[in-house]
């Protein structure tokens, strides 16, 4: 007979053992997680966080004889399911769409962690924004503002903040705004 296509729940906390489980049993198994972005504390950007994608659940591949065996997994609730062909097709869908989701989440962390490596020092920032002069034209490159011209104003440190800022005229809607910008953030055009 044919692989058969199960569902299962796992004992919170316990997933991992379970996965080493049906791992030392040949079966095969997707436990899919997600990386969600998020700002704790006084960081200046969100940093990834790991969750599974569905919390305590398994979906597990395996040949009609091993299910007997799959079903005696200690910490497996006996609440498995067996899923149809159109229950398959779906979870196929969601499946590929999570993978998806987490291969560009993992993209953006890896892409973070390169600029991090090459991001200046703060007197190479102070060294950079030193060259800067009243009026010369910058370009935001990420941030509320991403994309827009600003005209430079002046660095200025504010009472709270941990490093210095770029205040920067910017056109909004038609008017000049002072827009505050973190240094990495701009360059200049030209």
């Amino acid at each position: 007979m044919s692989d058969m296509e199960i569902m299962a729940y796992a004992t919170t906390g316990r997933e991992f053992e379970v996965m080493d489980d049906l791992a030392g049993m040949g079966a095969t198994y997707w436990h899919g997680k997600r990386i969600e972005f998020e700002r704790r504390g006084k960081s200046r950007i969100a940093d990834p966080y790991e969750y599974p994608a569905l919390p305590n659940y398994i979906h597990i591949t395996a040949p009609w004889a091993q299910v007997s065996a799959i079903m005696d997994i200690r910490h497996l609730s006996r609440t498995i399911k067996f899923l149809h062909k159109v229950d398959v097709a779906s979870w196929t869908r969601f499946q590929q769409a999570s993978d998806a989701r987490l291969a560009e989440a993992q993209s953006i962390v890896a892409e973070r962690e390169r600029m991090e490596t090459a991001k200046a020092s703060r007197q190479d920032i102070i060294n950079i924004i030193g060259q800067y002069k009243i009026g010369d034209p910058l370009e935001i490159s990420s941030g509320a503002f991403a994309g827009m011209l600003a005209t430079f104003g002046r660095m200025a440190l504010k009472p709270g903040t941990a490093h210095p800022m770029v205040e920067a005229r910017v056109q909004l809607f038609g008017r000049e705004t002072i827009a505050s910008v973190d240094p990495l953030d701009v360059r200049k055009v030209g």
